[in-house]
């Protein structure tokens, strides 16, 4: 090819890029010649039969969008020999994509400042054009995925305090996008003062320990709302080691931060909440155990997890059955579960088990919720105790005015026989002993009839000593002949208050039970003491508060108790005797007649040692009364007129006698109907109506009301064999009549009568 030009200058330069490596362009543009090397042709991929022959055709086999690179170009005016270019281009190959080339060397100017010729080398660059494109195309998927994330990259200079954020941080603090983050001492407005404080603290160790570093943020942003972030730093060293920065991401966790506070609130609510949360794999393994379920089982979560939870629970085979159909088929099953906790107590769990299953329906896992019935349950069979002893009270209701009736015609007869043999020694001792039966019969009954409605007792000034002597005499007359008995009385034992008939129930109770605890023989021993209770003493055994007691010690050598028995031996209908030998009210009772004294009941016993009931009574230590065992005078009458009216005929007959016996004139009737008629005849000389208040054709009640119409002022005494129904003693007192509970003594008939007189 000629010489385009005799520049010597461009020529040399020519030369030179002859040596490199590339394709080397030879131009003249105000002609058709140029020069283009073979190595061009060749990396651009088009054969010698198809390269242009032309710089127009030169031109042409350049990428339409960058030809106007090569126009403006050579259109550039140059004052000067020539000048550098460089430009990147696209050649057309006829293949699939074109070949990207870059371009530099010199454009050569004529006289006039317009270019005549261009001298270059040009190189391909497709590859590192592909690198390029491959490189934007990670920066954008890397931008997209830190939005998506929620991630941003940042970096500080610890000698510039220099910040550089991510787009991603400028979104996190709430900032719009700018050329350069704020510096670290001006960051401390974009956190809460907590956490701007921490974060200073972090980057000063990391800067000292050369260590990463990892915290939550909270950070409050322009818009007066407030995020977390979860930022994590590590150290950047220069080439001596030393630290000059550090560079590190920060994640948006704020709605992370929000559903674990969620989360933290409601494990505590699962944790404060008064049931058993358990979670349990298919096979029954336990890998959930809230504190509720902690608290209700007395187990560690440590000691729970892993555990089969249908061991644990105690369910039955057949409950186990139970449950996998009823899973199976509904998803979820309910029982009553009764099994006993850590420390051996019984407890009653009324759970609800549900199965659950994962996203494509399948079971996974099933959830236990499981409420403490346990005092739920003894309510109940509290309410059923208290049912039962409603239904007792009501049948010993009514059986009491029928069998008051039997014993009272006994007890007012034994008076009158008294009298007739006082001096027959004999008779008078079968008398005592009848009158003591009937006594002991008529306590019986009281005795249910308090149990079942708790009857006010009639409190008085009783001696203890009597009491035990007459116990005495029971038990060596009754008990079997293979039971030693010992009796230890203080000389003068503190008298007491309460009701006498109660008093006795509680010793004579006590005796039976040890009289049952030795059915091979022993020695049943009975003390009493007088002891002052000090504050050292009280503080020794709560039962009993400091003051002045009678203690009353009951002692056995029998079979003894285990310690479960005696926790129950109080509770009513609770026995361990055989069935039909004991009722299970008589430790019960024992214990509500001595709490409503004010005292204190205490047991010591152990398995084959025996047992010791020790009650103590509160004494009255300066007590003047006379005790209820002491005899008074019996009060006589004058020749007044009685009005008895009493359907039962026996008592009917052993009232009138006792009253004539004792100096009173009797007329009598046998219900409501006849007694009118009688006190309409001699109303004049009637002194009082004694009444009972049930009878066939007119009650008492219904009597007096007709009386008082008749004679307002008329003296009335009601007598009753159901004395536990408060109805009655109600009624007598609103009536303004005397009341008397049947059975009653000859003594306690004439001393009422004797009070309503004289009134």
């Amino acid at each position: 090819m000629p010489e385009l030009s005799s520049n010597l200058e461009v020529d040399r330069y020519r030369m030179a890029l002859q040596g490199q490596k590339g394709g080397l362009w030879d131009l003249d543009l105000n002609g058709s010649r140029f020069y283009v090397s073979p190595e061009f042709w060749r990396w651009v991929g088009i054969k010698e039969g198809n390269r242009p022959v032309s710089l127009t055709g030169l031109l042409g086999i350049i990428d339409e969008a960058d030809r106007g690179k090569f126009t403006e170009l050579f259109n550039t005016p140059f004052n000067g020999p020539h000048r550098p270019y460089e430009c990147e281009f696209r050649v057309l190959t006829g293949g699939d994509a074109p070949v990207w080339c870059s371009s530099a060397g010199l454009i050569i100017y004529d006289a006039e400042a317009s270019p005549n010729r261009l001298v270059g080398l040009t190189r391909d660059i497709s590859a590192r054009k592909k690198m390029e494109r491959d490189l934007e195309g990670s920066e954008e998927l890397l931008r997209e995925s830190q939005r998506l994330a929620r991630v941003g990259g940042w970096s500080l200079d610890f000698k510039t305090e220099k910040v550089i954020w991510s787009e991603q941080v400028f979104e996190m603090f709430g900032l719009p996008r700018a050329d350069e983050a704020p510096s670290l001492s001006e960051q401390h407005r974009l956190f809460s003062p907590k956490s701007w404080s921490a974060l200073n603290e972090c980057i000063e160790k990391s800067r000292v320990t050369k260590e990463a570093y990892e915290m939550e943020l909270k950070v409050e942003r322009n818009d007066g709302s407030e995020g977390w972030i979860l930022s994590h730093g590590e150290p950047v060293q220069d080439h001596k080691g030393e630290i000059i920065g550090l560079h590190g991401v920060a994640r948006d966790i704020t709605k992370e931060k929000l559903f674990r506070e969620q989360l933290a609130e409601q494990a505590a609510l699962i944790d404060q909440a008064p049931v058993a949360f358990v979670l349990q794999d298919l096979e029954h393994q336990i890998v959930f155990w809230s504190k509720g379920a902690e608290r209700i089982f007395g187990l560690e979560v440590t000691d729970a997890v892993g555990r089969n939870w249908l061991d644990l629970a105690g369910l039955a085979p057949a409950l186990r059955t139970d449950a996998s159909e009823q899973l199976a088929q509904t998803g979820a099953w309910q029982v009553l579960i009764e099994t006993k906790n850590k420390a051996g107590e019984d407890i009653a769990i009324e759970s609800r088990w549900t199965l659950l299953r994962d996203d494509e329906g399948e079971p996974k896992s099933i959830l236990t919720i499981g409420s403490d019935v346990s005092e739920t349950k003894e309510v109940e069979a509290q309410l059923m105790r208290a049912q039962r002893m409603e239904s007792i009270g009501m049948l010993a209701g009514g059986i009491a005015h029928d069998l008051n009736n039997v014993l009272a015609p006994i007890l007012m007869g034994m008076t009158v026989l008294r009298r007739k043999l006082a001096d027959d020694p004999r008779g008078l001792s079968i008398i005592e002993s009848i009158e003591k039966s009937a006594n002991r019969g008529a306590a019986l009954v009281k005795q249910v009839l308090s149990f079942a409605r708790e009857v006010e007792p009639s409190d008085s000034v009783v001696q203890i000593k009597h009491l035990i002597h007459d116990i005495e005499s029971v038990t060596e007359n009754t008990f079997p002949k293979n039971i030693e008995f010992e009796f230890d009385i203080e000389a003068k034992p503190w008298p007491v208050t309460g009701d006498a008939t109660h008093l006795h129930q509680v010793l004579l109770n006590l005796c039976v039970n040890a009289r049952d605890a030795m059915p091979e023989g022993g020695t049943l021993t009975v003390k009493a003491r007088n002891q002052h209770i000090d504050r050292q003493f009280a503080a020794m055994d709560d039962a009993v508060e400091p003051g002045h007691y009678v203690c009353l010690e009951v002692s056995d050598s029998g079979m003894g108790m285990t310690p479960e028995v005696q926790a129950q031996i109080f509770d009513p209908f609770f026995t361990t005797k055989e069935e039909g030998k004991g009722t299970g009210i008589g430790l019960s009772t024992v214990k509500s007649i001595v709490e409503n004294l004010a005292g204190a009941l205490t047991v010591e016993s152990k398995p084959g040692r025996g047992s010791t009931f020790r009650v103590f009574f509160p004494a009255q230590v300066q007590a003047s009364s006379k005790s209820a065992a002491d005899s008074a005078p019996i009060k006589t009458g004058n020749g007044e007129l009685i009005l008895l009216v009493e359907d039962e005929a026996s008592v009917l007959n052993i009232t009138r006698q006792t009253l004539e016996a004792f100096g009173y004139r009797v007329l009598t009737a046998k219900d409501g109907a006849q007694a009118i008629g009688h006190y309409v005849k001699n109303r004049d000389e009637i002194a009082l109506v004694l009444t009972d208040s049930i009878m066939p054709v007119m009650g008492g009640f219904a009597l007096i009301s007709a009386i008082h119409e008749i004679d307002p002022e008329a003296k009335v005494m009601v007598t009753s064999g159901n004395s536990s129904d408060e109805s009655d003693t109600r009624q007598a007192a609103e009536s303004g009549s005397g009341f008397l509970p049947k059975p009653y003594s000859a003594e306690q008939l004439l001393e009422k009568v004797s009070s309503i007189l004289e009134a």
